[in-house]
């Protein structure tokens, strides 16, 4: 199934209660709603959460209230009209096959059953679940409906493991030991998900697998390798976890592995599926172009109410938003310019749930994001596949350097490239402030840092201090001053012929933290002590970049900006109407356009050359601009 550029994903987790659902279903007005947000795939779902089916199964349980066959009648006319359709299948929470099937239940190892507390339970692959249950109403949508592909939710073993006696037996008669908690545990919960995604792999046949839980930042390589493209729910309301940095994040990191991947944000303000809130034009826009701008396919989700029907204003929304990126794809795709990455690796468990997302990721994105910098985030086999290409790569503090990573980047480092990596763990170090005659002690958010011969101690980099007293003692203001200049700030350390850079100071985490431009411009410094520029400087605040290179003859530079309003209950930004303004754009490049052209208005603009920068007076029309530049071939000055 080729991915189309724009999707949309119908959640339907709908359960039986003593009011009939479905009570004012309209057939005909639900499929005017799809026509009307034009979306060039859908997915419809087929078993939800509480176990309910929407299509008359024999092997499952169809919804008591189901006044018709709606996923056949849906896909069989979203196929008329020549659209791709997806059938949704709820994995591992199913509520009915957990009440009525306790032994199938995943279980803590207390035996506690997971998720008994909440409105669905949690269900585990390793029993016959799979084999009474999934796998054959799997056949069954495959065998009697005419959709390309099939969509599995909740992929997801628990992070603290499953100990049912399905997994205990298995685990026994695979090692000849009992199982325990432990890193043991989590391999063995990860390949029981592998095992049971090639089940259904084969299930599936000729048609189309994606994984919700498939991909994303910390997750197994190995699930990518089951799936067709690579799929991820991204939403600003995860605020803790990037907010809109997220969304950039997630895109970076699939972008890096090459595969074809959909973004999944929603329609709602508070992430939470069924709140039936709806984000405005303007920020559906915003989304859609962050993820379309670095090399996503985009899909936004809405919810079908109680009654089955859709929102007719909610489409129309979504329609405009959807047309606003497809005006762009003549211009989209390519490769993004390789110049700073970001390693994170795989940093949790099965699956990186966003939650567990450290802050130095989205902290390290705001950093590179804020001073314009070209970067990747790279799991461990897209940075060794394509390190040699990199200018520098960063390691956030706390991140793992595997055995292999780490002879990689030493060979790297020894070979000309730039290593820079922060500290972990929470500094404990203090120094002493004079203030006007009196002495306070102040937390310094400094690591002491081991120094050798032919170190090079780079200071100056002066973060703000954190203020600290002693008890007893009031702090008299929230002014927190910087650090001293002599504070060593980071030590370069010369490894053959390249540098390694640790770091005094955990930029990152302090960042996301508190967003003191104080951190910013010491990292700018960082980064120039490093001989590490930005590809594209911008006059103007609030840009996302991403350079592109589309052969040799052809690079584009996509621009995406917005502004904020007012916090929405979530507490992120909402996207205003868009104010038409004009920035200046120097562009860091050895060749020379001969045309320039801002897309898609395919409006030619004038440009100047300024030593070794194109400077550009960059239109910024809408929310989300690219700048094409032609070149002669082998045209390097």
């Amino acid at each position: 199934m080729e991915l189309p550029l724009t999707a949309l994903h119908l959640d339907y987790h709908i359960p039986e209660l003593s009011i009939p659902a479905f009570g004012r279903f309209d057939m005909a007005h639900y499929l005017e709603q799809l026509r009307r947000s034009d979306a060039e795939a859908v997915t419809l779902f087929a078993k939800d959460h509480f176990g309910n089916s929407f299509y008359p199964t024999r092997a499952g349980h169809r919804h008591r209230d189901l006044p018709c066959d709606l996923l056949g009648t849906a896909a069989a006319e979203l196929r008329k009209a020549g659209k791709r359709v997806l059938a949704y299948y709820s994995l591992c929470w199913e509520k009915r096959a957990a009440d009525l099937h306790p032994e199938w239940r995943q279980l803590d190892a207390e035996n506690r059953p997971f998720g008994a507390e909440g409105p669905w339970g949690t269900v585990c692959v390793n029993s016959p679940y799979m084999e009474e249950l999934v796998l054959p109403q799997l056949r069954e949508i495959v065998e009697w409906y005419p959709v390309h592909g099939i969509f599995i939710d909740i992929a997801m073993m628990n992070p603290q493991g499953c100990f049912c006696p399905h997994c205990r037996e298995r685990f026994r008669a695979e090692t000849g030991r009992e199982l325990t908690p432990g890193p043991e545990q989590r391999r063995f919960a990860a390949e029981s998900m592998r095992r049971a995604l090639r089940k259904i792999r084969e299930a599936a046949g000729s048609l189309a697998l994606c994984a919700n839980a498939s991909w994303g930042i910390g997750q197994p390589v190995e699930i990518a390798d089951i799936v067709d493209f690579l799929v991820v729910e991204s939403q600003p309301a995860h605020v803790s976890s990037g907010g809109y940095l997220l969304q950039m994040m997630q895109a970076k990191y699939c972008h890096a592995d090459g595969r074809p991947f959909q973004i999944i944000t929603v329609r709602f303000h508070g992430g939470g599926w069924g709140e039936l809130s709806l984000k405005s034009r303007e920020q559906l826009c915003y989304e859609f172009s962050l993820i379309a701008a670095h090399g996503g396919r985009v899909c936004c989700g809405d919810q079908g109410d109680y009654d089955g029907n859709l929102d007719a204003g909610t489409h129309r929304t979504l329609r405009e938003a959807f047309d606003f990126v497809r005006e762009r794809e003549p211009f989209l795709g390519g490769r993004a310019r390789r110049h700073i990455a970001v390693y994170c690796g795989e940093q949790g468990s099965f699956p990186f749930s966003v939650d567990e997302l450290p802050p130095e990721l989205p902290g390290m994105a705001g950093l590179l994001a804020g001073l314009n910098e070209q970067f990747e985030f790279c799991s461990s086999a897209a940075l060794l596949r394509n390190l040699e290409h990199y200018a520098a790569v960063l390691v956030p503090g706390g991140t793992a350097l595997p055995e292999a990573v780490r002879s990689a980047l030493d060979t790297y480092v020894g070979n000309g490239g730039v290593l820079i990596r922060e500290p972990s763990g929470v500094p404990e170090g203090h120094c002493y402030w004079e203030d006007g005659g009196e002495t306070i002690l102040l937390r310094t958010g400094y690591r002491p840092l081991e120094l050798r011969d032919g170190d090079r101690v780079i200071t100056g980099l002066r973060p703000p201090l954190v203020p600290y007293a002693p008890p007893g003692v009031p702090w008299r203001s929230s002014f927190t001053p910087p650090a001293p200049e002599g504070v060593p700030g980071a030590v370069a350390r010369p490894r053959g012929a390249g540098l390694l850079i640790e770091t005094a100071v955990p930029f990152s985490r302090n960042f996301w933290r508190t967003g003191d431009t104080r951190l910013l411009r010491a990292f700018c410094r960082l980064l120039e002590e490093a001989g590490i520029t930005p590809a594209v400087r911008i006059s103007a605040p609030g840009f996302d970049v991403n350079i592109v290179d589309d052969g040799d003859a052809r690079e584009r530079i996509h621009f995406v900006h917005y502004s904020a309003e007012r916090n929405t209950m979530a507490g992120y930004p909402v996207i205003r109407p868009h104010t038409p303004f004009t920035c200046r754009v120097s562009l860091r490049s050895r060749r020379c356009p001969f045309r320039a052209t801002l897309q898609p208005a395919g409006r030619n603009i004038p440009f100047s050359r300024e030593g070794e920068e194109l400077c550009f007076e960059l239109p910024a029309d809408t929310p989300y601009v690219i700048l094409e530049l032609e070149y002669q071939p082998e045209g390097e000055l």
